[in-house]
């Protein structure tokens, strides 16, 4: 239950104000040399949103890895992260990049319908053009899809360009269940 206006994110048993995830508190930064290339598997949305905190302006490019898709394999150097829910993410991290971008590339995969889930390269603006402030607003929001596809990414940019309060269900749960736990 929210018990303050503060913005925050309630998954599971575990809440996670927003400012805490602004100064970094997965210690995000320090595990990704500057202009280096990030792979991210994750089934927490804490991590996840983290992420577009600490790494963005940080990384060259952050891959946003659905169970489906693998993590590349080579010379990558590999992280786990706890995040305070329990979950485990997994960052596979490229050596720096000689001539970074300024932006952090995005990378967000595409559901497979067709075939196999191909890359689709985003800025953060890019992911960003859509949502509305509603800072006015004292709104909760709640979230039934993967925060590693693109519709999930959608709800997470939402509710931390509006100060939006975020309750995550397990999304292995029927959807029964879920609501339930959003109530």
């Amino acid at each position: 239950m929210i018990t303050d206006s503060a913005p925050q994110i309630i998954e599971g048993q575990t809440s996670v104000a927003y400012s805490l995830l602004r100064g970094d508190c997965l210690g995000l930064r320090a595990s990704v040399p500057r202009g280096s290339e990030v792979f991210l598997s994750t089934t927490s949305v804490t991590v996840v949103m983290a992420a577009l905190l600490a790494l963005d302006g940080h990384a060259a490019a952050v891959h946003l890895l659905p169970h489906a898709i693998q993590q590349p394999s080579g010379d990558l150097q590999r992280v786990e992260i706890n995040a305070p829910d329990g979950a485990v993410a997994r960052m596979s991290i490229s050596q720096p990049r000689i001539n970074c971008p300024e932006e952090t590339g995005w990378v967000v995969y595409t559901s497979g319908t067709t075939g196999v889930p191909k890359p689709v390269n985003h800025s953060l603006q890019s992911l960003t053009r859509t949502i509305r402030s509603t800072v006015a607003l004292d709104l909760v929001w709640g979230l039934l899809y993967d925060p590693l596809r693109m519709a999930g990414l959608q709800v997470l940019l939402q509710c931390l360009y509006s100060s939006s309060s975020l309750v995550v269900p397990n999304l292995e749960l029927p959807v029964a269940d879920k609501v339930r736990f959003m109530v």
